[in-house]
């Protein structure tokens, strides 16, 4: 068990300094806040400066750096120059749009809240977790996530899981204390920042703040690493790959021109530059981008992503497990009143079923807030001398009264767990009957008021201190109604390629009744009973198989979505509760609301902040627009780039000098990258936001194969038209120059969608920074500084030439394309998308 830090004496007169019944007063508070800043636990920021270098640290920048040091003490400034600046300009649009996309995920980060309950100047109030300060008196309940390090003085059954610290998953008791142990105050009356309340209720001090908490103090010492997604480990091979290529190909290439006696420092940089031509250098900047610019886009439906790279998950989620309430219901209960078994209005009933909903404090739920909202009886003259809170063990929540001398406790909770406990009935009369001469009748309608889709729950009491031989008093019926659009939206989410699985912990009967209104087939449920009997390779088959599953135990949920995930599904899982958290957390998108407890919140990688379905829909699909974008740039940059690099390479050899300069490969690749940061804000057919999409690493090495020899194909129409009007080295690579930047900026416009490119509109956005791109091309020849570009002023029949070329290209892309997506080596469920 990792306890390393110990409480010092000073926590002990923090304890004793403070008034413990009001807490602080907020002057002192805010002097505190002042003095010892925000309870927040940062990561070391690492600043600009190291954002800005991050861009640079890649083995073939640090090489080709090198070569620009080596050209400068050889005598040519003028080309050190130029590539060093492109290589600087490159990594400031890189710096740039990170640091814009960081910024973007902090604001929206602003908007998910994760508050704390504090008494100051005895009012007891709810604030931000980061305003909470050293002595104040903090109230945490089931569902809390505690904000602070704190020590505590009053409980009632508060069990805490301690798991993020220890590894132990089994909650621990704790108690309020003012006693000494050997190291300072009792282990059993400290909380720890982090850890997670799962039942029960307290007051407690707080003793350190942010860093200075043990989890302060942990995350100080290690690297928390999250696990790659699905898409980033595939990116990881595709890097990979393009590194081997990139190896290989800056060995061959040196030494082959070396064999032909060119300038071996000439030789090296243009095979050093082929290199850093064929790697995508602004793939981070434009997944960074990308995903930003999908954050910013879900937020205005209401879709908060805390985790950017859940944003591809998102799109390729094609399994979606949920509790109905709220999601498929309204979320607002209505309570039925009581009756006896004589059908007879039960006054006393219903007014201990109000006493059990007002005095309970540990769980907020919706089920007690219909009770005190339907209900108004009398509280005057009762106290609170106990309460057994509600845990997903026991199923129920116990509350002991007094009032004048006389002990009552009341017991609400799932029939299977309080009908057991109780021994006799009583009615409205006041007479009553053994419950066994009524056990039969008492099952029977219960079943019944399930059938009809009721939530049923059990009401007792006793006049004791205790749970056992209870007076049963009535079956507490309540009533969630079904979302008008519920049905639609469900419809519309299958339309989109997700499967629903519907995991609750209600009965079975409800669960049918709701299939019934939703037309799913009732014949598609499992219980958490039945999951339990289950071989592993049985679960595996039925886990597929079942959509709807009823009576759930919240141990059963993640063992839903690890074995979703095990037979290949991407899962999502939306959930609001503490009974959620480890199964958001096991899902490869955790989804969670604005009003889910402080637990589910944390772990979430997104919060709908509108518990609607309409609104996951939504998000679903600009998680696949945003997804399909960066497919787009990969297949681009990673196709273009093989074609105009392995074409250069080849050519090469049959010359007498180099077909483009180092310096001139560098800007081509510079110039035809930045209108592809434009793909972030492109549109997407409508068609492929319909289905799953799923990052298929042997469909992009086929994309990139395919259209990287097309490519090639044009580079060598060039070469030999070039070679045919026998034009001198200048004119030869500045019109190879015009040639590579206009085609790999026209040929965007094919390769962004599958359909014929005149067909589909690109963004604004992007229309404008590639016609940027273009117009500034076509006039470099023409800039008073061309010389030092190696450039030169070309005729308007080399233009003309130059154009005929492109449109060939453009038209053997657009048949390529066709036969490669209607009868080539593309995967159907890899999207590219246009509009």
């Amino acid at each position: 068990m990792i306890f390393v830090l110990v409480f010092q004496k000073k926590v002990g007169l923090i304890v004793n300094s403070i008034d413990k019944l009001n807490g602080l007063s907020e002057k002192i508070a805010k002097r505190k806040y002042r003095r010892n800043g925000p309870n927040t636990i940062e990561q070391k920021n690492k600043g600009l400066l190291f954002l800005f270098l991050k861009q640079f640290l890649n083995p073939l920048i640090f090489l080709l750096i090198g070569c620009c040091a080596l050209s400068f003490i050889l005598g040519n400034p003028t080309d050190a120059m130029i590539i060093g600046g492109i290589v600087f300009l490159s990594g400031l649009i890189s710096f740039i749009q990170e640091k814009g996309a960081i910024r973007s995920v902090e604001s929206l980060l602003k908007r998910v809240s994760i508050t704390a309950t504090c008494e100051r100047d005895s009012i007891v109030k709810e604030i931000p977790k980061e305003e909470i300060v050293i002595g104040d008196l903090i109230h945490i309940q089931a569902g809390d996530l505690v904000p602070a390090d704190a020590h505590l003085i009053y409980t009632q059954h508060l069990f805490i899981d301690e798991s993020i610290l220890t590894g132990e998953s089994i909650p621990q008791e704790k108690f309020g204390s003012f006693e000494f142990g050997k190291n300072g105050l009792k282990k059993e009356s400290k909380l720890f920042c982090g850890t997670m309340v799962t039942s029960g209720f307290g007051k407690a001090i707080v003793t350190h703040t942010g860093k200075n908490t043990l989890y302060g103090h942990l995350v100080k010492k290690i690297h928390t690493k999250f696990s790659d997604t699905s898409f980033e480990r595939k990116l990881k091979t595709l890097s990979y790959l393009l590194l081997d290529i990139t190896l290989v190909l800056v060995l061959l290439v040196f030494l082959l021109n070396i064999y032909q006696k060119k300038p071996i420092l000439d030789s090296f940089l243009f095979s050093l530059a082929l290199s850093v031509g064929l790697v995508p250098q602004l793939l981070p900047a434009m997944i960074g981008v990308n995903l930003a610019y999908g954050a910013k886009k879900l937020s205005k439906e209401s879709v908060i992503a805390k985790f950017l790279p859940s944003i591809e998950n998102f799109g390729m989620m094609n399994v979606l497990c949920l509790d109905k309430t709220g999601t498929i219901t309204t979320g607002k209960m209505s309570v039925a009143t009581l009756l006896d078994l004589k059908n007879q209005y039960f006054q006393k009933a219903n007014h201990l079923l109000y006493l059990n909903a007002f005095f309970q404090t540990a769980y907020k739920n919706p089920i007690d807030s219909a009770i005190l909202n339907g209900f108004h009886f009398p509280t005057e003259g009762y106290v609170k001398v106990d309460e057994i809170p509600y845990d997903f063990q026991r199923k129920r929540i116990t509350v002991t009264l007094k009032k004048d001398q006389q002990f009552i406790t009341i017991t609400k909770g799932a029939f299977n767990q309080v009908f057991p406990l109780c021994k006799k009935i009583e009615y409205e009369d006041g007479t009553s009957d053994s419950i066994e001469d009524v056990k039969d009748l008492i099952e029977k309608n219960f079943q019944e008021a399930t059938k009809e889709g009721f939530k049923v729950l059990t009401l007792a009491y006793c006049d004791k201190q205790e749970e056992n031989n209870l007076t049963f008093l009535g079956l507490i019926k309540l009533y969630d109604p079904i979302k008008p659009s519920a049905k639609e939206e469900i419809q519309r989410l299958k339309n989109q390629g997700i499967e629903l699985k519907i995991i609750t912990g209600d009965h079975q009967d409800v669960v049918k009744q709701l299939a019934k209104e939703l037309a799913i087939q009732t014949d598609q449920i499992i219980t958490g009973e039945e999951i339990k009997n289950l071989s592993d390779l049985a679960f595996l088959k039925k886990v597929q198989e079942k959509t709807l599953f009823a009576e759930i135990e919240p141990s059963q949920k993640e063992k839903i979505v690890l074995g979703l995930k095990k037979v290949g599904h991407t899962v999502g899982f939306l959930g609001d509760g503490i009974n959620d958290v480890p199964a958001i957390f096991s899902s490869d998108v955790g989804i969670s609301v604005d009003t889910a407890s402080d637990a589910a919140k944390d772990v979430a990688d997104i919060v709908l902040l509108e518990q609607d379905l309409t609104v996951l829909s939504d998000g679903i699909a600009l998680g696949r627009a945003s997804f399909g974008n960066t497919i787009k740039y990969l297949q681009m940059a990673t196709s273009a780039n093989l074609g105009n690099m392995l074409s250069m390479a080849i050519i090469s050899l049959f010359l007498p000098f180099l077909p483009l300069l180092p310096k001139q490969v560098l800007l081509i690749n510079f110039l035809s990258d930045f209108p592809e940061m434009g793909l972030a804000t492109d549109h997407v057919d409508k068609d492929a936001t319909v289905k799953p999409c799923f990052f298929n690493l042997k469909s992009i090495k086929h994309f990139m194969l395919v259209f990287g020899v097309i490519s090639s194909i044009a580079d060598f129409m060039t070469f030999f038209t070039l070679l045919y009007l026998k034009v001198d080295r200048k004119t030869f690579q500045t019109a190879w120059f015009i040639e590579s930047v206009l085609s790999a900026v026209l040929i965007i416009f094919c390769l962004r969608t599958k359909k014929f490119f005149l067909s589909s509109s690109p963004s604004k956005l992007l229309l404008y920074m590639s016609l940027s791109i273009l117009f500034l091309c076509s006039i470099l020849p023409y800039f008073p500084f061309r010389e030092y570009l190696g450039l030169y002023p070309i005729s308007l029949k080399i233009y003309g030439l130059i154009f005929v070329i492109i449109v060939i290209y453009i038209s053997l892309t657009e048949i390529a394309k066709f036969l490669f997506f209607k009868f080539g080596w593309n995967d159907e469920d890899q999207n590219l998308n246009g509009h």
